[in-house]
């Protein structure tokens, strides 16, 4: 597929690998990411890819499941939201997903998860058969296939997408594509500087650092410069879509 960056990451990565320490203690982040979708987030919600917890605490206080392909995520996700619904599930895999009805979500909720599916497109049309009609999938992934860097090879990213590349991914499914924007761009740009650099570990000191430092001064400042650049560059790509 066009201006999608491919690569093979490692066969079998636990959750834990595919972030840094220092995103599980972003909350900052986790609530900025929510509020860009706050206004259609509704009803009953599946969380995919449960990982930190992080959107787990604060999505399941209301109707919400959440599944991940990790059976160790689940496990002490488990552990640590006793009596909340966690199942273990491939989203590319129909039949693991019979743990849900067919119809049986209003809102998806798929954060920085979708890049890690080799086949997601066929991810996306589970995706949308679990969405009752007029149901929304949430989908935020990491954007612009240049800025792909050891980072992205580390986390287990097949791809980072563009506007066109998750059109032609919806094309012909059972969804019309609300709003597709590229936000974070100071994030970006950070992004590619580290494409500079050799990095072996995400959850380096040095890694962890950036992001501390991002979080605690950047994130206003290029949140304020998305409103110009969001059809143009971004480190992320936000996708609201409506089950028809």
């Amino acid at each position: 597929m066009d201006n999608i960056k491919e690569t093979v990451p490692a066969a079998s990565q636990s959750a834990r690998s595919t972030y840094s320490s220092a995103v599980a203690e972003a909350d900052r982040y986790t609530d900025w990411i929510l509020s860009l979708f706050e206004k259609r987030l509704q009803g009953r919600v599946l969380e995919i890819g449960v990982a930190h917890g992080s959107y787990t605490q604060r999505l399941s206080n209301g109707d919400y499941v959440g599944i991940d392909i990790d059976p160790l995520a689940v496990e002490e996700a488990r552990a640590r939201f006793p009596g909340v619904q966690l199942e273990v599930a491939d989203i590319a895999d129909r039949k693991s997903l019979e743990v849900l009805s067919a119809g049986s979500v209003d809102s998806i909720v798929c954060f920085n998860v979708l890049e890690h599916v080799e086949r997601h497109r066929d991810a996306v049309n589970n995706l949308l058969e679990l969405l009752r009609p007029g149901g929304y999938l949430f989908l935020f992934v990491p954007a612009m296939p240049g800025l792909y860097n050891d980072m992205d090879r580390l986390a287990g990213h097949f791809r980072r997408y563009t506007r066109q590349a998750m059109q032609e991914v919806f094309e012909g499914q059972p969804a019309e594509i609300e709003r597709l924007e590229y936000v974070n761009p100071v994030g970006g740009v950070g992004w590619w500087a580290n494409k500079l650099k050799k990095h072996d570990n995400l959850d380096s000191g040095e890694i962890n650092s950036q992001i501390r430092f991002f979080m605690s001064y950047l994130l206003p400042v290029s949140t304020a410069l998305g409103v110009v650049t969001r059809n143009v560059f971004g480190q992320s790509l936000i996708v609201e879509a409506r089950r028809t």
